[in-house]
């Protein structure tokens, strides 16, 4: 059977591609071999931390619109909270509570990993 030069030149580059795409994919995994798995975020209009009597974040509630149903997560270990583009500390964040923002959640555990504040 006789292959022209064009369908090997055509399966060359076809697996060129395919062979680069997967190298592409591999670096883009943390050192442990897992896929990296973006955080998903919820929105809102009223962000509101819960604390502890010592202070501690114990739940964050945001309602995403007026009238809608609040949503809580429960914060991660090593939790974020920033506002005007700067982390600050769980003193500042209680202080910012009950405005705008938005939290960055696990999407499978459903940790919040940041809190963000607008307006700060």
């Amino acid at each position: 059977m006789r292959t022209s030069g064009f369908n090997l030149c055509a399966m060359a580059v076809a697996l060129s591609a395919a062979l680069c795409s997967s190298m592409v994919f591999s670096q883009s995994l943390p050192g442990n071999g897992t896929p990296y798995v973006p955080p998903m975020a919820a929105e809102g209009v009223d962000l509101e931390l819960n604390t502890s009597g010592s202070g501690e974040i114990v739940s964050i509630r945001i309602t995403e619109c007026d009238g809608c149903m609040p949503r809580t997560f429960l914060p991660a270990p090593g939790i974020e909270f920033r506002a005007g583009g700067e982390q600050i500390g769980t003193r500042q964040a209680s202080a910012a509570s009950g405005g705008a923002g938005t939290v960055l959640y696990d999407r499978e555990t459903e940790l919040a990993k940041v809190v963000i504040f607008y307006g700060q």
